[in-house]
C-alpha cells in the first residue's frame, strides 16, 4: 500500500468450520477489511464486510454484491412524476438565454431547457416537456415516445392501444399516477398535455409545461369538457429502484433510474427472535442488525402478567401469571392492584357497614 493513502481496503479469505448434530462443515469466507491509519500512522480496521452463507450471518458493513454493481434501471410511474414535481415553478424565458435558471429572463418566447434538449426551441414546449421528464427517468421512446406535438404523443398511444377515453368522451377509465393526460378539441385535436400527479373520484391533479408560461401543478375535472382521455405507458417498473446508503440507524436511498432520494429515513427494522436474544432487518434497505439481548418489561391484561421484550414483542416463556392483588382505595371507592405488575381492577363505591361506633366497607376493610 501507498504510504500517503488514509485509507485502504485489504481482502482476505477464512475458512470457518461448523459442528452441527455431530457433523462437521466448512465454508470459504470472504472478507474485505477496511483501515484508516491513525494520527500514529498505524493501521486501524474500521470495517469488516464478510458474509457467512452457512450460518446467515452478515457483519453491520456487508453490501450485498448486487447492490453495488446496479446499473441504471428502467424507469416508473414514481420516477416520471417524481421528476416533473422538481420542475414546478420553472419559468419560460423571453430569449435563449438563462435556459438553466428557473426564474432569470422570464417571458413568453417558448424558450426553454427542455426545448434545449430536444433540439427545438421557441415552439409550443408542453409535449417536449412531458418528454424531457420521461428521458430524465430513464423511459423507453417505446413506451413514451420521444415528441414535440401532442396529436403525436396521443396516437402514439393509440397505436399501443394504450389511450383510454375520458368521460366527457364516452370512456369509463379511472386514470393512474404517470398517466399521460390530454386536452383540446376533439380526439384528434390534442392542444395540451401533461403527467397525472395524482387521482381521486372527482378530479385529477396534474404537472404540465407550457402552463401560463411555466411548469404548474393544476387540477382537472374528470368530467372537464376538454379532456380527450390519457395515455398509460406500459411502464417496466412500478417504483422507484433504490441504492442504499447504509448507517446503524438511517437509509438514504437514491433511484437508479430518476436519482430521486429518500433523504435520510430512520429503519424500520422487522425482528426474529429467539430465547435469549433477538435481530432483525430493514424492510426497506436489507440493513441487518446484529444479535442483541432481549430487554424485558412488565406487561398484564386482566388475566395476569408476564414479561415482553421491548424492542422485539418477544414473550419470555409461555405462562401468564396470576396477578397478586392487594386492597387500594381512598375515602369514596377502591380497587384491587397486583403488587407485581401494578394492573388494577376497576374502581368501585364503598359498601358501608355499620359496626356500632364506626362503619367499615365490607369489601376492601377501610373504616370511618
Amino acid at each position: 500500500m501507498e504510504e500517503d493513502e488514509t485509507e485502504v481496503e485489504v481482502e482476505l479469505e477464512e475458512t470457518i468450520y461448523y459442528l452441527r448434530e455431530g457433523k462437521f462443515s466448512r465454508e470459504l469466507v470472504y472478507h474485505t477489511i477496511s483501515l484508516i491509519y491513525n494520527d500514529k500512522n498505524m493501521p486501524v480496521v474500521v470495517a469488516d464486510s464478510y458474509y457467512e452463507e452457512y450460518s446467515e450471518f452478515i457483519s453491520a458493513s456487508y453490501v450485498n454484491p448486487h447492490i453495488m454493481f446496479l446499473t441504471d434501471e428502467a424507469g416508473s410511474d414514481e420516477c416520471i412524476v417524481g421528476v416533473a414535481a422538481t420542475q414546478v415553478g420553472y419559468l419560460e424565458k423571453e430569449t435563449n438565454s438563462n435556459l438553466d435558471s428557473f426564474t432569470a429572463n422570464a417571458g413568453n418566447g417558448n424558450y426553454t431547457k427542455y426545448g434545449k434538449w430536444y433540439g427545438q426551441n421557441g415552439v409550443p414546449w408542453c409535449a417536449i416537456f412531458v418528454s424531457w421528464c420521461a428521458n430524465q427517468a430513464n423511459i423507453s421512446t417505446s413506451i413514451i415516445n420521444k415528441t414535440a406535438s401532442c396529436d403525436s404523443g396521443m396516437n402514439f398511444f393509440k397505436g399501443e392501444n394504450l389511450f383510454y377515453a375520458s368521460k366527457a368522451y364516452g370512456g369509463n377509465y379511472t386514470p393512474k399516477v404517470g398517466d399521460i393526460f390530454y386536452y383540446g378539441t376533439s380526439t384528434s385535436n390534442a392542444t395540451h398535455t401533461g403527467i397525472v400527479e395524482g387521482v381521486n373520484d372527482t378530479y385529477i391533479t396534474v404537472v404540465h409545461g407550457n402552463s401560463q408560461n411555466q411548469v404548474r401543478r393544476s387540477t382537472y375535472s374528470l368530467t372537464n369538457t376538454k379532456l380527450l382521455g390519457f395515455g398509460s405507458p406500459a411502464y417496466e417498473n412500478d417504483t422507484h429502484s433504490y441504492e442504499y446508503s447504509i448507517s446503524d440507524q438511517y437509509h438514504t436511498g437514491i433511484c437508479s433510474a430518476c436519482n430521486h432520494s429518500t433523504g435520510l429515513v430512520k429503519h424500520t427494522i422487522n425482528y426474529s427472535y429467539h430465547a435469549n436474544s433477538h435481530w432483525g432487518r430493514c424492510t426497506e434497505c436489507g440493513y441487518y442488525a446484529t444479535p442483541t439481548n432481549h430487554t424485558y418489561t412488565m406487561v398484564y391484561n386482566e388475566e395476569g402478567h408476564w414479561s415482553k421484550c421491548s424492542e422485539c414483542a418477544y414473550n419470555y416463556g409461555t405462562t401468564v401469571e396470576e396477578h397478586s392483588y392487594v386492597w387500594k382505595y381512598n375515602d369514596t371507592e377502591h380497587w384491587k392492584q397486583c403488587s407485581e405488575c401494578g394492573y388494577k381492577t376497576t374502581n368501585v363505591v364503598h359498601q358501608w357497614q355499620n359496626m356500632g361506633t364506626y362503619t367499615k366497607c365490607v369489601y376492601c376493610g377501610k373504616t370511618q
